[in-house]
């Protein structure tokens, strides 16, 4: 990461080169070239001498590259599997991790001669580096251990134990603090710099991969790769904020350019790079430090640095803090809305809130005088109500005596979303009601769940929710106790988080277009058919009368016969292609072409294109009911509603953060949309385009893809965490509520599952994961195994 340019550097991994991303545009700007490297994994960029250096794992070497110019690169013999890498810029030292041969290289950036080859712990992965303290850090994933070393001499100094498989590591200086993303431990490591000891094992429900910091808001980002997500914590707090999608295979790389608040993570088997937006506080780059004339490299001049030189840590923070519409859906109600307040509050509450509150409560064992107010009392109203800042900053409270209410209030501003959280202990069971501007208007009501916090001695009752504004203005908390208990001992806090991380791209393009051909390297996926052979479906659909499937893959279509195994036809869509919808009155298939930015409607039989609807932003899942076809826009979170004949427009339906996958059952005239950017479903009426509902799908997380059985009422989604949690969840195709699951099998366990369709001719499902397509019997309930997918090298493509 150039946090001075605002660049990103990505190792593509097959293709020996570099994407080099301009983080203003979002967009890949140039490639370099490796020339014959492979394997390409870690990178590290040494801002003062303009050099960049990438380990190579399958060749086994460093490529060292100049970013200014095209000079080609030179090659720097290491050891086996170079994974890690990091320069030291006030010296110019390279450090190498070398996963295979335990060992870690020490070279001079600028002449690429080895200083010396250190031994390490078990398969040295990645590398963290403390000038101030003259350290540097590998974790040692076999070892279940984090070397410390000298930075001079490369001397082990210290080992100090983590949790299992540690891999990814970040460091924040100012903090002191070292993490370590522990695989086989699902946990996180946390670090003190100052004794190098463990602080604390962070347990997690999922497997880190990758962990970075983001010192100027203080955040520490975990990438759990088989779960596509990446969970944000507050560092100083260790409290969970938030969690974001990411693409497939977020293994090996993130960075963050503080700078300008963003986190970059690549995503190796869709050949994409996730960018997160933090919108806390950003901070100047520092500037870069000078070094003495050294030798320069061979055919390569040296740029002379003209930035002043200083070896300041990381400037403060500036006070700008810039909040952006985050992808949390808005929550859900789960209980009954209280009644309006016993208080006669007018339209506006005529008492202003304070900026901050006058103080905070002293957190000690004796903070509270049994059967006596708190210190925020009276606050039974909503012009009475306490105010709660939005930086997780606590306050204490009691349910003084039976029946006692309390009330709240906090600023929040439009497109923001809001983490409201409260725990109750010795007994307390908090309830709360979140209201409107006006004091009287309920908006999410929610209720405790008795849950046990970890190293806590006691179960305590937490209420959380997260609630997306729809306006600025200052909202109002109503809290009471559960059972209407109260006394001393009722006592619980309460807090209101803005959560920062509310901008997500998921995907960059790469340039112009006439280069993407060339420059793209397809993801790798799971062993599946020979190459030619139908594999990494990303949508399906099937013809109901002969049995045929339609197949999108990568940038194709293709109409496949299952019966006889040959491919009837095939035509190129475009890149990053979305959803596919039948259209049997019309005689037509529809296909949402990503790179086109637009939906294709195509003969049925031959699949020549018909006609195009242009301008949607990013394409996603398509439906048709009667002569309506829905077309979700993921990017914009709306789902499009066109004409089937020559595809105008109708209508347009806000639905949530992440609409992709669509469905439509014509019976019931219902449209449900899988909304990617969270774990719901929308629900849409099919005659009106009106958003009926969304529902919740107990966290499963991110519906990638939907199968509709209109006969049957019922509606099948599969998720993009199918590798995790391995089922397939049944909507009622009236109500749109869960009434079931299948669960997938360990020789049938749906790795990398995107696609599902409905076969009502032969009952049974159809399931595209990443070795092909699965069938499920749905009147047996068994998994019938995977489909014969022969290529039929006879059909050739057609230029559509």
């Amino acid at each position: 990461m150039d946090s001075h340019a605002n660049l990103a550097y990505v190792a593509n991994h097959l293709g020996g080169s570099v994407s080099v991303i301009d983080g203003e545009a979002g967009a890949v700007v140039r490639i370099l070239s490796l020339g014959s490297a492979s394997g390409s994994n870690g990178a590290a960029l040494d801002p003062v001498s303009g050099l960049l250096y990438v380990a190579n794992k399958f060749t086994g070497d460093v490529s060292r590259a100049r970013v200014a110019d095209g000079v080609p690169p030179a090659t720097i013999p290491t050891g086996s599997q170079p994974d890690g890498i990091a320069v030291d810029p006030a010296s110019g030292r390279v450090y190498v991790a070398n996963f295979g041969s335990n060992t870690i290289s020490l070279f001079d950036g600028a002449t690429g001669a080895i200083a010396r080859e250190v031994g390490a712990g078990g398969e040295p992965s990645f590398i963290a580096l403390d000038p101030d303290r003259g350290r540097f850090y590998v974790t040692h994933h076999m070892g279940a251990t984090v070397g410390s070393y000298d930075l001079a001499s490369g001397d082990l100094l210290k080992t100090i134990p983590t949790g299992g498989g540690p891999y990814g590591i970040a460091l924040d200086a100012g903090r002191g603090r070292l993490y370590t993303a522990d695989r086989d431990g699902m946990s996180v490591t946390i670090i003190d710099l100052t004794t190098e000891s463990v602080i604390k094992h962070m347990p997690l429900n999922c497997t880190p991969y990758q962990v970075a910091v983001n010192p100027a808001s203080g955040h520490l980002y975990v990438v759990c790769a088989d779960d596509r997500q990446m969970h944000i914590y507050n560092e100083d707090t260790t409290r969970w904020l938030a969690w974001v999608p990411v693409g497939r295979g977020a293994c090996e790389g993130i960075a963050v350019n503080a700078a300008t608040g963003q986190v970059y993570v690549s995503n190796s088997d869709d050949d994409t790079v996730s960018i997160i937006q933090d919108s806390g506080p950003r901070v100047t780059p520092t500037p870069l430090p000078t070094r003495p004339a050294t030798a320069t490299p061979t055919a390569q001049p040296t740029a002379t640095p003209t930035i002043t030189p200083t070896l300041t840590p990381i400037n403060q923070p500036t006070a700008t803090t810039i909040a952006t519409p985050t992808t949390t859906p808005t929550a859900t109600p789960t209980g009954q809305f209280s009644a309006t307040p016993t208080n006669t509050a007018t339209t506006t509450p005529t008492i202003q809130p304070s900026v901050t509150p006058t103080d905070q409560p002293t957190a000690t064992a004796t903070r509270f005088i049994p059967g006596k107010p708190d210190r925020y009392e009276p606050d039974d109203s909503a012009i009475q109500a306490s105010n709660l800042t939005t930086d997780g900053r606590t306050q204490e409270h009691t349910f003084h005596q039976p029946g006692d209410i309390d009330w709240a209030r906090f600023d929040a501003t439009a497109g923001g979303s809001y983490l409201v959280e409260l725990i109750g202990v010795s007994g307390a069971q908090p309830v709360v009601t979140l209201y409107g501007p006006d004091g009287q208007t309920p908006v999410v009501s929610a209720a405790a769940e008795v849950q046990q916090i970890p190293e806590a001695a006691q179960a305590s009752a937490i209420t959380r929710f997260v609630w997306r504004a729809p306006e600025s203005a200052t909202n109002y908390l109503r809290i009471s106790e559960l059972a209407g208990e109260g006394g001393g001992n009722y006592f619980y806090t309460a807090a209101v988080t803005a959560l920062p991380h509310s901008h997500y791209l998921p995907l960059v393009s790469n340039g112009a277009a006439e280069v993407v051909a060339a420059r793209r390297v397809r993801g790798r996926t799971a062993p599946g058919p020979a190459a030619g052979g139908l594999t990494a479906v990303r949508a399906l659909v099937a013809d109901p009368t002969t049995g045929h499937l339609y197949l999108v893959g990568d940038d194709t279509l293709t109409l496949y016969d299952p019966a006889s195994g040959r491919v009837l036809a095939r035509t190129t869509v475009g890149q990053t292609p979305g959803g596919i919808a039948l259209d049997e009155a019309q005689g037509r298939v529809y296909v949402a072409s990503g790179e086109h930015h637009a939906v294709l409607a195509l003969d049925a039989a031959t699949l020549e294109r018909q006609a195009v609807a242009s301008g949607l932003t990013q394409p996603g899942g398509l439906a048709v009911v009667g002569d309506r076809l829905f077309a979700a826009d993921t990017a914009s979170g709306i789902v499009h509603v066109l004409a089937t004949g020559d595809l105008h427009a109708l209508a347009r339906a806000p639905v949530g953060p992440g609409s992709y996958a669509v469905v439509g059952l014509p019976t019931s005239q219902r449209v449900f949309v899988g909304l990617t950017g969270s774990d719901g479903v929308a629900v849409l009426d099919a005659r009106t385009g009106e958003l009926l509902t969304t529902t919740r799908l107990g966290g499963l997380g991110y519906p990638q893809g939907l199968a509709a059985d209109d006969a049957g009422g019922r509606v099948y989604v599969v998720y993009a965490l199918a590798p995790r949690y391995r089922q397939i969840a049944i909507l009622d195709g009236a109500t749109g509520e869960r009434i079931g699951v299948i669960l997938a099998t360990l020789d049938r366990p749906m790795a990398n599952v995107e696609a599902i369709a409905l076969d009502s001719g032969r009952n049974r499902l159809l399931v595209g994961d990443a070795t092909g397509v699965l069938a499920y019997d749905l009147a047996r309930g068994t998994w019938l195994g995977a489909l014969p997918m022969a290529p039929d090298e006879a059909i050739s493509d057609k230029d559509s």
